[in-house]
């Protein structure tokens, strides 16, 4: 958790971590930052700031196991609070545990799993339900979970492929040269699709892009929904404060910490208010907290593309819906402006309220948005 500008901290406080099996306590200065909803009347569990410091020291003290510290710990975190805390590699895997355990099973539909082969790696990939085939994209830091709560709404009508791109999820690491949209090329041709409609988020709305300019044929529709763009240059209105925190981890080999350190970011602090959908956010981005070592180590992998998409997009001739959230960044609400005045005939559907993760964050617009679009 950054305490940089636009994070609203209740308290900020460096708990020294003692390494134990030793009598000298030695500290640990490898920080993690995680991040929190603001506060909720509907918390039951509200452990006051007394009882968290009390537990902090009792973990230091050997009195309290990591488990229990890493409950009252989650607890704080879930009633709305923020904590900027170096803690020690035992407490920080049970914290991690704890936020996994809360996220919960999701009960989804029955799916056909499997693996396709790519150039340097393989994905992972679930097929579901019967009909025109849709494929679910999904965005950058996350995986194919974050599509959980459509997919039920979509196996009804349609034959849905969602996936791990590369670097996430089940599928390989991204630490070969790689192209996104050609990932899914090959992903559609291990799966004998010939047609497809694409709905993608944010890095995955990047992909369905550069797809569909290589491939105007196999697609029948497009749904962006907050989407990336390549060739775009104008970051100047990206939020950048929560690097510092990023870089911080990073450093300390802390992967998980540059995850929850993202999550803070203007792509992602609206959703971030809702409870439930945080601890569901934290458990995904925890899972996926190596894409982010790697980007430290060696730097983004994927080739953009070329050309870009940025000087293409009036040849895209698939009817094209746009969805974003009116709390999304500047920066994506400039590129939905972009692609609703340069491609042809596009729909652009602005959800209240919503940010970044406007799947996730008013899953009911945005499903009937997507249904209407996709049943036409």
């Amino acid at each position: 958790m950054s305490t940089r500008v636009g994070l609203s901290l209740s308290f900020l406080c460096i708990v020294l971590a003692c390494r134990r099996g030793s009598d000298t306590a030695t500290v640990d200065t490898t920080m993690v930052f995680v991040a929190a909803p603001p506060p909720s009347s509907a918390q039951a569990r509200v452990p006051s700031k007394d009882s968290l410091d009390a537990t902090l020291r009792g973990y230091v003290e050997k009195r309290v196991s990591a488990e229990a510290a890493a409950k009252v710990i989650v607890d704080y975190l879930d009633a709305g609070h923020s904590l900027n805390a170096a803690f020690d590699p035992d407490l920080k895997r049970a914290i991690d545990r704890e936020i996994k355990k809360r996220a919960g099973p999701s009960l989804l539909p029955a799916a056909a799993t499997g693996f396709a082969a790519v150039p340097g790696g393989r994905l992972y990939y679930e097929v579901t339900g019967a009909g025109p085939t849709v494929v679910l994209l999904h965005g950058g830091n996350l995986d194919l979970r974050m599509w959980d709560q459509q997919l039920p709404v979509l196996t009804s009508h349609f034959r849905v492929i969602r996936y791990d791109a590369r670097g996430f999820g089940r599928s390989s690491r991204a630490d070969t040269a790689f192209e996104g949209q050609a990932d899914l090329y090959a992903l559609l041709q291990h799966l004998a699709v010939q047609h497809a409609s694409l709905v993608g988020l944010s890095l995955g709305g990047r992909t369905a892009i550069d797809f569909t300019l290589n491939h105007p044929g196999t697609v029948d529709k497009l749904v962006l929904a907050g989407p990336g763009l390549s060739g775009w240059q104008d970051w100047s209105a990206e939020d950048t404060t929560w690097h510092v925190a990023a870089r911080q981890a990073g450093k300390a080999d802390d992967s998980v910490g540059m995850a929850m350190s993202w999550l803070q970011s203007d792509y992602m602090r609206p959703a971030m208010e809702q409870p439930l959908l945080a601890k569901r956010l934290r458990a995904i981005a925890a899972d996926n907290a190596t894409y982010w070592m790697g980007l430290f180590r060696h730097g983004d992998l994927e080739r953009p593309a070329n050309p870009s998409a940025l000087g293409r997009l009036s040849t895209i001739r698939a009817p094209t819906l746009l969805l974003v959230g009116d709390r999304d960044s500047p920066v994506i609400r400039h590129i939905v402006d972009t692609l609703s005045a340069r491609i042809q005939g596009s729909a652009v559907v602005l959800i209240h309220g919503a940010g970044h993760m406007v799947n996730m964050e008013r899953p009911a617009e945005f499903d009937r948005a997507l249904l209407d679009f996709l049943l036409r």
